[in-house]
């Protein structure tokens, strides 16, 4: 097993983001390393066989194949882009926050206790710093994967929603991009 797919890293992932959204200048570069920690954290979340979407064409060509999904030549990706979902972050972290524990430095929770309270999904209580909880929550709404084919990754580079969301998009229908590119979509059995 890879260090993205421990159940665990999950939480430090979005550890790291909160650390660098809290604590360095918004800029370039710390954008770059916070959608980072975000992604890591989405591919933790989701695991090595956790992606439950596919495309029709996708679905075709994995059928087709003896192989599995990760070695079926497919793409991966994120159905909400990983910059949207980094919009969605900062727009959470807009909200006013509460924080328990006094203004002394930052209390990370037990990892025991940590486990018991996301395999309890109770990622919305707030201890020490609240803001990895709050990009849990975040990222456990917007993360959906799915595997495309390289085909269907060119159409949506094509019609520039490889990063982006529909200008039309209504903030809900997760699946827009795919929608407005005709592509098929279906829950992987």
């Amino acid at each position: 097993m890879s260090s993205t797919d421990e159940p665990d890293y999950f939480h430090w992932h979005c550890e790291v983001a909160a650390l660098v959204m809290n604590t360095l200048p918004g800029n370039a570069a710390t954008k770059h390393h916070i959608r980072n920690a975000l992604r890591l954290a989405t591919m933790a979340a989701s695991g090595l066989d956790g992606i439950a979407y596919a495309s029709e064409k996708a679905l075709s060509i994995k059928a087709a194949s003896a192989k599995g999904w990760r070695d079926a030549e497919l793409i991966k990706e994120h159905v909400v882009p990983i910059s949207e979902i980094y919009d969605q972050v900062i727009q959470a972290f807009a909200f006013p926050v509460i924080r328990t524990g006094g203004a002394g430095p930052i209390a990370f929770m037990p990892p025991e206790e940590r486990r018991k309270k996301l395999q309890a999904g109770q990622s919305d209580l707030f201890f020490g710093n609240p803001r990895p909880w709050q990009i849990a929550r975040v990222l456990r709404e917007w993360n959906v994967q799915a595997y495309i084919t390289r085909g269907e990754d060119q159409l949506l580079r094509q019609h520039k929603l490889h990063k982006h969301m529909p200008k039309d998009w209504d903030g809900q229908d997760k699946f827009a991009r795919y929608r407005a590119c005709g592509i098929q979509w279906v829950d992987i059995p």
